[in-house]
């Protein structure tokens, strides 16, 4: 190994780190002795879905009905550590705990009102804000966007009005939403269908005072010119000005958009990647931060599929984590259901809804847990090494980053020495 002396000209004449002092020559050896190749261990970071509670349609006080397609969004909040469901009639969000699923109560929807459908989505920003919007058939009509700071508070109004601005007249909205950020930078993204069909549009909501909110329809440019019917469209925030678009097409696709601007009424998007995915009806939930993707699929169908999937890099591809089936034994024939990543770091828990048939959550099993690494030696200095003595003169022991050195002083000698 390299040996690099360095004397310092100071009145203790001795460097220290009192995170990482030592109070013996042999305290250093051993730690010298342990330094590790720090390489985590083959499969220790493993994930396996696993159900931890189930609230099935007629829990006494909620709202989960079985049979009229009520229920059609679910969301979590990191603040609360609540899931929230929406409710079609009554017009309500039930609130249950995330950890149990014990029904908790009804959000207060005074003057919550309109719309085909008054509530279908539910989405909660980073700050614990629920917002929720108006399902419409004939968005040119208008539509609403609410907002609550809390599940208990009143809510307020964040949009109201045509949204398109006559640019997609007739066109459906909120059958599908999503949000990213918080206050200020909190976005919410809202699909456009004609009919019961994607369409390459959805809206952007944008907010300069973190409860105003302002509509910038985008342009998707890069999509397949037609789209599998379904009204549901499975969407999720990515990185960087960008969001993961499901339009029920066989595909997953990631569309780029620019910085909302205030006030402006259309943008240009543009899809500039694609992964093949389950081929109708998925719904999305990201976590930018950890990297995963939750999927639900096949909600129409008798078995839903949950995937939680690793998309680190998007255009690399997906790398499915964990999957599991569950039943869904009540008909839902609209197809609608919802997904949401929970738990403190949004990690360990996938929580599912495929409508009429009730909410799972599901456990990740190693999400959010700690990596584990083997120790083992690389190299060791013991005994009386140049300045390491058996005096109790070494004290101190520090690692520099950036050139990639042990640092050791000795107080006799007022030395610092420096070992690669």
């Amino acid at each position: 190994m390299n040996l690099h002396k360095t004397r310092l000209e100071t009145r203790r004449g001795f460097f220290s780190n009192p995170r990482m002092s030592l109070k013996s020559s042999g305290a250093i050896a051993a730690a010298l002795l342990l330094l590790p190749a720090l390489t985590p261990r083959s499969g220790a970071q493993t994930y396996a879905l696993s159900n931890v509670w189930s609230d099935a349609p007629g829990l006494a006080g909620a709202n989960l009905d079985g049979v009229n397609s009520y229920n059609r969004g679910l969301a979590y909040s990191t603040v609360s550590n609540q899931v929230f469901v929406t409710s079609r009639t009554p017009v309500d969000i039930d609130v249950f705990d995330g950890a149990t699923g014990n029904f908790i109560g009804d959000a207060d929807t005074t003057g919550v009102a309109g719309g085909t459908i008054t509530l279908d989505q539910v989405v909660c920003a980073d700050d614990g804000a629920i917002y929720a919007a108006w399902l419409t058939v004939g968005v040119s009509g208008g539509e609403t966007l609410y907002r609550w700071s809390s599940w208990n508070s009143v809510p307020t109004v964040a949009w109201s009005g045509d949204p398109t601005y006559g640019l997609t007249t007739g066109k459906r909205v909120g059958d599908s939403m999503t949000v990213s950020g918080a206050g200020t930078n909190t976005l919410i993204l809202m699909g456009v269908l004609s009919g019961s069909t994607a369409t390459t549009n959805v809206l952007l909501f944008s907010t300069v005072d973190g409860t105003n909110f302002t509509s910038t329809v985008l342009n998707i440019s890069g999509l397949p010119a037609s789209f599998a019917g379904g009204v549901y469209v499975g969407m999720a925030f990515y990185t960087n000005n960008s969001f993961l678009y499901a339009p029920n097409a066989g595909s997953l696709y990631l569309v780029q958009y620019p910085s909302p601007v205030a006030g402006q009424q259309s943008a240009a998007a543009t899809a500039i990647a694609t992964n093949a995915l389950a081929a109708n009806f998925v719904a999305l939930s990201y976590n930018a931060t950890a990297s995963l993707l939750a999927t639900l699929s096949g909600f129409g169908s008798a078995t839903a599929t949950a995937t939680l999937y690793s998309v680190s890099d998007f255009t690399a591809g997906l790398t499915a984590l964990a999957v599991t089936n569950f039943a869904t034994t009540n008909s839902n024939g609209n197809e609608t259901g919802a997904v949401a990543l929970g738990g403190p770091d949004r990690t360990s828990f996938v929580y599912a809804m495929a409508t009429d048939n009730g909410v799972n959550a599901f456990g990740t099993a190693g999400g959010g847990g700690p990596v584990s690494v083997n120790l083992s030696n690389t190299w060791a200095l013991v005994g009386a090494t140049n300045n390491l003595d058996a005096a109790a003169d070494n004290r101190g022991l520090a690692y520099n980053a950036a050139s990639n050195q042990v640092l050791i002083n000795n107080k006799s000698t007022h030395a610092i020495e420096a070992y690669d």
